[in-house]
């Protein structure tokens, strides 16, 4: 299946949207698809879809160096879970993904919560390879990683790249159904307090902390649980 995946994806020059959602593809699957990718595949892809794939960090991690070497010069839109599914990347997977986004990858990316290729969208299902693709994405808007399993060490990279200037436009950030604790919760209002994502508008958390809470209060960002 992957063989033939590959073969056909080679072919698919002009593409905008690809949606491979519920096929199972595991991290062979979207291994090989990094492969095509970065040997200039889908060079005008705006958006993909790989949500409910069963994708660990292995395949976020093949993606996230294919992006860092510059494939997928297009992508707007990226989606690996959401409220209806997401996959098995956990913070190894984010950190990855983070990693790239340091080296300038994705760098037009924008993200939303919502399955379908309708809104500009990178939804992580049970992300680990997040904060190193973040650094690149800097025109992202919204960025939803709920229904994953991220956890403490997950948010604490992720704070600490937003910390560093990325993902500056950024209005709305999804983190409800994951593994959060205090101390995810801690560094991101650590981030937030000292002027990460000023832009921020909207955050949703399943359960936020007292000093999550007042600090989104005092800065006027609607804070959701859901």
């Amino acid at each position: 299946m992957c063989t033939l995946l590959t073969q056909n994806i080679c072919l698919m020059c002009h593409t905008q949207l690809l949606d491979l959602s519920l096929n199972k593809i595991g991290d062979a699957g979207l291994t090989a698809l990094a492969k095509a990718v970065e040997s200039g595949a889908l060079a005008s892809l705006e958006s993909l879809v790989l949500r409910s794939n069963a994708i660990g960090d292995d395949g976020m991690s093949a993606l996230a160096s294919a992006c860092a070497s510059g494939a997928l010069p297009n992508l707007q839109r990226l989606t690996f879970g959401d409220i209806f599914g997401g996959n098995n990347i956990r913070d190894e997977g984010v950190k990855a993904l983070a990693d790239a986004l340091s080296m300038g990858a994705l760098d037009d990316l924008t993200v939303c919560w919502r399955p379908a290729a309708l809104f500009p969208c990178l939804e992580l299902g049970r992300c680990t390879l997040l904060t190193e693709m973040f650094c690149l994405m800097c025109n992202m808007q919204e960025l939803s990683l709920s229904s994953n399993n991220i956890s403490d060490p997950g948010l604490a990279a992720l704070a600490d790249v937003l910390g560093k200037g990325a993902l500056a436009q950024l209005t709305t950030l999804r983190l409800g159904r994951n593994q959060i604790g205090d101390a995810g919760l801690s560094s991101l209002a650590a981030a937030v307090g000292n002027g990460a994502l000023p832009k921020l508008e909207v955050l949703f958390i399943s359960s936020p902390s007292a000093e999550l809470t007042a600090l989104c209060s005092s800065k006027s960002i609607k804070l959701n649980t859901y």
